[in-house]
């Protein structure tokens, strides 16, 4: 009898680091800036109004740091709750191997082994050779990939 795997209800799902971190920098001391992030957006600390503040990940290749939305523990959130503007935002910086349950944006088509990019808004879609070649990219996680994408979906994915 096969047993069925359930859909992760977290974020963060885990990394191959030894030690209490386990290669994960925890950040809970900014808020969410005037545009939304739902958690497992990469997301950027950026100067608004003369204040530090969480974004989704604006460019489709500039990653200087992996830095994932969490989902709001500490509120009873989801995974499916966005952030509002001025919310204090749960988050963590991921090093290589960290695994997380991302989203990709419908019209995307993922295969399992596809190399993973920022997609400019938070999400991720299918690597270019350039970019997977520069070392900022993801992998596909696991036994599944959803191939065509036809609404936003979730997917775990691992930093390389």
């Amino acid at each position: 009898m096969a047993v069925a795997r359930n859909t992760p209800n977290t974020i963060l799902l885990g990394s191959n680091h030894p030690g209490a971190d386990g290669g994960i920098t925890r950040i809970n001391e900014y808020v969410c800036g005037a545009t939304p992030i739902t958690p497992g957006d990469l997301i950027e600390l950026v100067l608004e109004n003369g204040a530090r503040k969480w974004r989704p990940h604006n460019s489709a290749t500039a990653i200087r740091s992996v830095t994932v939305a969490l989902e709001l523990t500490m509120q009873n959130k989801t995974i499916n709750d966005a952030y509002t503007e001025n919310q204090l935002v749960e988050a963590c910086t991921l090093t290589s191997g960290c695994k997380f349950y991302g989203r990709v944006p419908s019209g995307a088509n993922i295969s399992l082994s596809d190399y993973l990019q920022s997609n400019g808004n938070g999400m991720m879609k299918e690597a270019t050779a350039s970019t997977a070649a520069a070392g900022v990219a993801f992998a596909i996680a696991g036994d599944d990939a959803p191939g065509a994408v036809i609404v936003t979906t979730r997917l775990i994915a691992e930093v390389i």
